[in-house]
C-alpha cells in the first residue's frame, strides 16, 4: 500500500517538477494523437456518406444539420468533464486527494443525469430541432433516420467525452489517448461495412458512431474503478452535492458555450447558406468545417495536454511553471494552425474532391476553403488563450474570449455581410471574426503575463 502511494505521488508531482517542454509532449502528444484519429473518423464518416450513391450530398447535408445537435450534446459533457478535470487538476496540486475523487464522482453522476435529460428533451422536438438547423424537406428524412439512433445512445457519448478529460487530469494521457483510438477505430471499419457492405445509409452511420462511444464510455468508466488509476470513482462520490455541482457548471462554461455556440453559429450560417447556395452550400461547408475541424483539432490537443499541466501548477503556486506552459502551448499550437493554413492554399480542389465528386460541390467548396480559413495561423492563440483562462479557474473571461471569435463578432458579420454580398459576404465573415478575436486574445494574454510577473517577484522576495 506505501508503495502504491508513494507511485501515485510521484505520477502527480511530474506536474509540478519535471520539464514544462518534456511534460507538455508527453501530455499534448497523446491528446493530439487521439483528437486527430477522433476528427478523421467524423472525416470518414462524411466521406462516406458524400460518395454512398443511395446518400450522395443529400445525406451530406442531413449530417451538416444533424452536428449542431450533437455539439449541443457534447457541450453538456464537457461542461462537467472539461469544468471538472480542471477543478480536479487544481486540487492534485494542492494535494487534495479526498477533494479531487469527490469532483470526478459528482461530474460523472451529472454527464449521466444531463445526457438522459438531453435525449428526452431532443426526441420529443427532433424535427422542429432540425429544422431550425436547417434541414431541408429532401434531407429531413437522412437527417431523423440519423439522429434517433444516436439521441437513444445519448448516454454513451457523455461519459466518453468527460472521462477523456480525467484521465488526463490523473496522469494518464495515453490512457485517454487509447480511449478515442478504439471509439474512432469502430467507427471507421463499421462506417464502411454498413454503408457499402450491408448498404444501411444512414442508419448504418449511426449504429457505427454509437458503437465507437460505447466502447470509449466502457474504457473511460472501467479506468477508474480498475488499479490503473491513481484516483478513484467511488459510490459515495456519485452522491451529488449541489454547491460543488455549481462550481464545476462555472468552470465548464466556456467549454459548453464552445459547443452550444457552435450550434447556434450553424443555425445562423445553414439557414443564410441553404438562402443563397441550397444544399449544395450546406454540404460543401460541411466538409470544409469537417476540414478545418482535423487541421485546429493539434492545437485543441494541445490546450487539453496543457491544461493539468497549468491547473495543477495553479494549484501548488508555481506561477513560473504556468507562464512557460502558456508560452510554449501558445507556439507549438501556431505551429500547428500554420502547416495547416499551408495545406489549405496548396491543395483545396483534392481536399474538397474527397468528399464529394458532384462539380457543383467541388466548385463551391475549392472557393469556399480558400475564404473561409484565410486566418487560419491566428487560430492558435486564440484556442490556447480561451483554454488558459478555463485552467487557472477564471472562466468568465475564458467564456468572454470563446464567445467573441464564434458569437459575438462571427454571427453579426455572417447577418450584415450576406446582405450585403450574398454568398461571398458569409464566407468572408470567418477571416474578419478571426483577425478580430486574435487581437482581444492577445490584449488578454499581455495583461496575463505581467500578472504572472508580478506574482513570481512576489514569491521571490517572500
Amino acid at each position: 500500500m506505501k508503495d502504491r502511494k508513494v507511485k501515485v505521488q510521484g505520477t502527480q508531482d511530474r506536474l509540478g517538477t519535471k520539464g514544462v517542454g518534456a511534460l507538455l509532449m508527453e501530455f499534448s502528444i497523446p491528446a493530439t494523437i487521439g483528437m486527430l484519429v477522433n476528427a478523421l473518423y467524423n472525416i470518414i464518416d462524411r466521406m462516406f456518406i458524400g460518395n454512398a450513391q443511395e446518400l450522395a450530398s443529400l445525406g451530406l447535408a442531413a449530417l451538416t444539420v444533424s452536428f449542431p445537435i450533437m455539439m449541443i450534446m457534447m457541450g453538456l459533457s464537457l461542461m462537467f468533464g472539461a469544468g471538472g478535470a480542471t477543478f480536479f487538476s487544481i486540487r492534485l496540486g494542492a494535494k487534495d486527494r479526498e477533494g479531487a475523487e469527490k469532483i470526478l464522482g459528482n461530474s460523472i453522476a451529472m454527464i449521466f443525469i444531463t445526457s438522459f435529460l438531453f435525449m428526452v428533451i431532443a426526441l420529443a422536438n427532433l424535427e422542429p430541432l432540425l429544422r431550425l438547423f436547417g434541414a431541408s424537406e429532401a434531407s429531413m428524412p437522412y437527417a431523423v433516420e440519423y439522429m434517433k439512433i444516436i439521441l437513444y445512445a445519448s448516454v454513451l457519448q457523455g461519459p466518453a467525452v468527460g472521462c477523456n478529460h480525467f484521465m488526463r487530469a490523473d496522469g494518464s494521457p495515453k490512457s485517454a489517448m487509447f480511449s478515442m483510438f478504439i471509439g474512432a477505430g469502430f467507427n471507421i471499419v463499421f462506417d464502411y461495412i454498413f454503408i457499402f457492405w450491408f448498404h444501411m445509409g444512414m442508419t448504418g452511420a449511426a449504429l457505427a458512431t454509437i458503437g465507437g462511444q460505447g466502447l470509449s464510455a466502457i474504457w473511460g468508466i472501467s479506468y477508474f474503478i480498475s488499479k490503473r488509476s491513481n484516483m478513484k470513482l467511488r459510490i459515495r462520490n456519485l452522491r451529488l452535492d449541489i454547491a460543488l455541482i455549481g462550481k464545476i457548471a462555472l468552470g465548464g462554461l466556456p467549454s459548453f458555450f464552445a459547443q452550444v455556440s457552435n450550434s447556434f453559429l450553424n443555425i445562423i450560417l445553414n439557414n443564410k447558406l441553404g438562402y443563397y447556395g441550397g444544399d449544395v452550400a450546406i454540404s460543401s461547408m460541411g466538409a470544409i468545417n469537417s476540414l478545418q475541424q482535423l487541421l485546429v483539432l493539434p492545437t485543441i490537443g494541445i490546450s487539453h495536454g496543457a491544461q493539468p499541466i497549468i491547473g495543477y501548477n495553479r494549484g501548488a503556486g508555481n506561477y513560473h511553471r504556468i507562464k512557460e506552459t502558456m508560452g510554449k502551448a501558445i507556439l507549438a499550437a501556431t505551429i500547428f494552425a500554420v502547416t495547416g493554413f499551408i495545406i489549405t492554399r496548396l491543395f483545396p480542389s483534392a481536399l474538397i474532391s474527397a468528399f464529394g465528386k458532384e462539380e457543383s460541390f467541388r466548385e463551391f467548396g475549392t472557393k469556399a476553403i480558400g475564404i473561409w480559413m484565410m486566418m487560419l495561423p491566428t487560430v492558435g492563440l486564440q484556442i490556447i488563450g480561451s483554454l488558459y483562462f478555463q485552467a487557472i479557474r477564471r472562466p468568465i473571461i475564458s467564456l468572454l474570449l470563446t464567445l467573441t471569435r464564434q458569437v459575438l463578432i462571427l454571427i453579426p458579420a455572417i447577418l450584415i455581410l450576406s446582405e450585403l454580398h450574398g454568398i461571398t459576404g458569409i464566407l468572408y465573415a470567418a477571416p474578419i471574426s478571426d483577425a478580430i478575436s486574435f487581437f482581444i486574445t492577445s490584449m488578454f494574454l499581455i495583461f496575463e503575463i505581467r500578472r504572472l510577473n508580478r506574482l513570481s517577484a512576489k514569491q521571490i522576495r517572500v
